[in-house]
């Protein structure tokens, strides 16, 4: 399987209720009290780790970037912080999703898309069961995944049978 076909793959099987629904997660906890508690504690790979899912909720992107890099320096078999990072270039560009889907990425971002895959793999592999939570801060509207008006109408009617296990 492709690498841009793997995330997709994973988007789609995993964030069925997010994208079906076209819910986005909410920040519980203010984020600056999961900055002071990064800051507090900063050998804490899962407050680093908290806050950068904040900072993509937020869309702050390179704070979220520091913040998963400084969880993956601390604890570098961290599989969640590596899972995270692998959906930062599509947090930065949102149609990035639709690009790679036609085979469009721009050559600038191919980097990007190659390390994506790297990390995608890498957090699966140090934990097979990973965190998915940031599927909720990065997942884009249906529309936006590039899929065609026939493969649109076949997710919708297979998220439909989903809604019932969610």
């Amino acid at each position: 399987m492709r690498p841009s076909r793997l995330l997709l793959a994973v988007v789609l099987l995993l964030g069925v209720p997010t994208i079906a629904t076209g819910q986005r997660a909410r920040l519980v906890i203010p984020l600056e009290q999961l900055e002071a508690q990064a800051a507090a504690d900063s050998n804490d790979a899962r407050a680093h780790y908290a806050l950068a899912l904040a900072c993509l909720l937020k869309r702050h992107n390179d704070d979220a970037e520091r913040a998963l890099r400084e969880a993956i320096a601390i604890e570098p078999e961290f599989a969640p912080a590596h899972f995270a990072l692998a959906f930062l270039p599509y947090a930065r560009r949102s149609k990035l999703w639709k690009e790679q889907s036609r085979g469009r990425v721009p050559a600038e971002w191919v980097p990007a898309i190659e390390e994506s895959y790297r990390s995608s793999r890498l957090a699966f592999l140090l934990d097979p069961f990973v965190d998915l939570k940031v599927l909720l801060a990065v997942v884009p509207a249906r529309k936006d995944l590039g899929l065609t008006k026939r493969e649109l109408s076949i997710y919708i009617e297979l998220v439909k049978g989903f809604e019932f296990f969610w």
